[in-house]
């Protein structure tokens, strides 16, 4: 915890922020009232999410970052924290309606849910418009099932792509509550005995064989979307991540490449095309 102060007479409350970024905030105020910046805005702060654009070569720009979601707050989107599944599906459409020739997926996200990802990799890959991802820091999980669906799938040489599958935390917390003396009595109607999942201090046998299957299916469907769009080597499947020629060589991308060699091959495809 920080204090923050901007000027002598003006101490705000401990702030709950590293000293680090602190400074880096004093620093802000310091040059806006030096005259260095005309003004303060969000951007100063966060690494805000880019809106849909089609460019002057009719090739829309697609931003596919951070944690993917259903559906969130504009707010939170706007500032960088999620990415949802209903506006990307929005952005789609709306990039078609106003006439796109092409689509690039520009990609740095470490994955999110499953609710809403399926949908919209299936949209993604039944586009018959040319279109290509660019994968930037990672494309993950999620984010590569949206991304693989491309025609074309470039790689930067340090981002970390693949992990390839699903997976579920639930915490134990049966040896902490039994320490301090809580136990749980949950109660379900007849036959429901999987309504308790998560709220007992601890799973069931039969509760963990559901999430399980359940785990099992979503992985599967994940595998298969990726199968029927890129010939991948099995090793893939295990749900590594991997860089660069070692993402070209497993099958998870097709070149190693910048945004520019994406946007140029999408141009070419236009010209073909046309």
């Amino acid at each position: 915890m920080n204090s923050f102060k901007i000027k002598e007479e003006l101490t705000y409350k401990p702030w709950l922020i590293s000293s680090g970024a602190l400074q880096a905030l004093q620093q802000c105020v310091a040059d806006h009232e030096a005259g260095k910046l005309s003004e303060l805005t969000v951007e100063d702060f966060y690494s805000l999410r880019d809106e849909m654009s089609i460019d002057e070569d009719g090739i829309a720009h697609i931003s596919i970052k951070d944690l993917l979601l259903r559906e969130i707050p504009k707010g939170y989107e706007t500032l960088g924290f999620a990415t949802s599944y209903n506006n990307l599906s929005n952005e789609i459409d709306a990039a078609l309606e106003q006439g796109a020739k092409a689509i690039l997926f520009n990609i740095d996200s470490g994955g999110g849910s499953v609710s809403g990802c399926i949908e919209l990799a299936e949209k993604l890959a039944e586009l018959t418009i040319p279109t290509a991802s660019f994968m930037e820091g990672q494309a993950c999980s999620a984010a590569y099932k949206l991304g693989c669906g491309a025609d074309v799938v470039f790689t930067s040489k340090s981002a970390q792509i693949g992990n390839i599958g699903a997976v579920l935390s639930i915490p134990n917390y049966s040896g902490y509550y039994k320490a301090i003396g809580i136990s749980f009595d949950v109660f379900t109607n007849e036959g429901a005995d999987l309504k308790s999942t998560g709220y007992l201090d601890e799973l069931t046998p039969t509760q963990k064989a559901f999430l399980q299957n359940e785990i099992n299916e979503v992985g599967e469907d994940f595998k298969n979307h990726v199968a029927a769009n890129r010939d991948i080597d099995p090793e893939a499947f295990r749900a590594g991540w991997y860089r660069g020629d070692d993402a070209v060589e497993m099958g998870l991308a097709d070149v190693v490449g910048s945004k520019e060699d994406a946007i140029n091959y999408l141009k070419n495809e236009i010209t073909v095309e046309v």
